[in-house]
């Protein structure tokens, strides 16, 4: 087995792996999740920047071709508050490759603007472009069978209220703990495993 490394305060010893270098990241920077694109030829760190409780609360991503950084990150965010679309305090990411060699991006978001109620998780196909850099497809889509590449036909591309803030769509509150992270994990690879069958 390799070496172990630590990330604290976003750092590895007393080097900083990751700072706020645009206007849309606040000096919170949390929740980094690497992921390595074969096609893209180098790693992609997607992070959450500012904090659950406020609006600023935002999913950025960086590259480098080295795992320790330092990384260049994005200059406008990848998923923000819009609320029109019914993203409202986006963050606590996490990226996952299906068996089909698509991949996800599973975060959170408030169910109300001001962070009152509970929280939803969503899931976003994420696309590369032709320089390896990230972008996403369609809509959140929450409790509901996504199909990729056909986003449009299933109407999370234009429809005009999101499907997840429909009546009757929502699973409502959600509990949060130290145990928790485990059972979300399960939850989400079930999920992904079912969309690849």
């Amino acid at each position: 087995m390799g070496p172990f490394y630590f990330l604290s305060n976003n750092q590895i010893g007393s080097r900083p792996l990751l700072s706020s270098e645009h206007t849309w990241q606040t000096g919170q920077i949390e929740a980094p999740h690497p992921i390595y694109e074969p096609n893209a030829r180098f790693y992609i760190l997607f992070f959450s920047s500012g904090t659950f409780i406020e609006d600023d609360y935002k999913i950025g991503w960086a590259i480098n071709k080295n795992i320790f950084g330092p990384w260049k990150s994005s200059r406008v965010p990848l998923i923000e508050t819009d609320i029109p679309r019914g993203i409202v305090v986006s963050g606590g990411q996490y990226a996952v490759r299906g068996v089909d060699g698509n991949w996800f991006i599973c975060f959170h978001i408030h169910n109300d603007p001001g962070c009152k109620g509970g929280r939803r998780m969503c899931v976003h196909h994420i696309m590369f472009n032709d320089d390896g850099l990230p972008r996403l497809a369609g809509k959140p889509v929450l409790r509901r069978r996504l199909r990729v590449g056909v986003e449009e036909e299933d109407g999370i591309l234009n429809s005009e209220i999101p499907y997840h803030l429909k009546p009757g769509t929502g699973y409502g509150r959600h509990g949060s703990g130290g145990n928790g992270g485990k059972a979300i994990a399960q939850k989400v690879f079930h999920a992904i495993s079912k969309l690849s069958q």
